[in-house]
C-alpha cells in the first residue's frame, strides 16, 4: 500500500483501526451471535464483506502534519445491529453503527473507539477515534462511503495530537 505524507503521520497509528482485513472482523454481530437471520430487505442489502475499488483516507492535524492513504484493495465488513442499525466492522475491535433508511445508512454521531500502542523510539500513546458523521449509500450494485472522524492521541511524554480525517470510497461486494 502506498502512503504519502508530510512529516510523521498519526494515520500510521490509526490505520489498523480504520481498515478491516477480512480475517479479523467478519462473521460476528454486536450481540456475539453469528451474522444473519431476520434482517429486513433494506438492511440485508448492506450486509457482507466489501472491498474498496477506489478510495482514500486523509488526515490533517493540529501541528500542520497531514497524511493520505489509498484504500483500494482493502476490505470492511458490515454486520446486522439492533433494529434498523448495521455495524461497520473496523479492525482493532472498532465497530461503527449506521442507521439504515432505504438505500442510505447514516453514521450514529459521536461514537468512540480506543486507540493505544507505541514503539521503542517514540514511547507509548493512547487516545481515541470519534466518528462524527457520514454515510454509506447503495448505488448501482455497489456501495459508496464517506465519513469523518477525529483522532486524539496523548503520548507518554505528555505531547498531544489532534487530527481530523475523512474516509471516502467506492466499494464492491467481495468474492472472499
Amino acid at each position: 500500500m502506498r502512503r504519502t505524507w508530510r512529516g510523521w503521520s498519526p494515520l500510521l497509528l490509526a490505520t489498523p483501526f480504520l481498515l478491516c482485513f477480512v480475517g479479523g472482523c467478519v462473521g460476528q454481530n454486536p450481540e456475539g451471535g453469528a451474522s444473519g437471520g431476520g434482517e429486513n430487505a433494506a438492511i440485508s442489502r448492506f450486509l457482507g464483506v466489501w472491498e474498496f475499488a477506489s478510495g482514500r483516507i486523509t488526515e490533517r492535524c493540529n501541528d500542520e502534519r497531514s497524511a493520505s492513504d489509498d484504500l483500494a484493495g482493502t476490505f470492511l465488513a458490515v454486520d446486522p445491529g439492533k433494529g434498523s442499525v448495521v455495524v461497520m466492522r473496523e479492525a482493532g475491535n472498532c465497530n461503527v453503527e449506521f442507521r439504515v433508511d432505504g438505500d442510505r445508512a447514516t453514521v450514529l454521531p459521536d461514537q468512540k473507539c480506543p486507540l493505544s500502542g507505541g514503539s521503542a523510539t517514540d514511547g507509548t500513546y493512547h487516545g481515541d477515534i470519534t466518528f462524527h458523521s457520514g454515510s454509506m449509500v447503495l448505488l448501482d450494485g455497489g456501495l459508496t462511503m464517506a465519513h469523518t472522524y477525529e483522532l486524539y492521541v496523548k503520548w507518554q511524554s505528555g505531547a498531544n495530537l489532534r487530527c481530523f480525517g475523512e474516509k471516502l470510497g467506492a466499494l464492491q461486494r467481495s468474492s472472499n
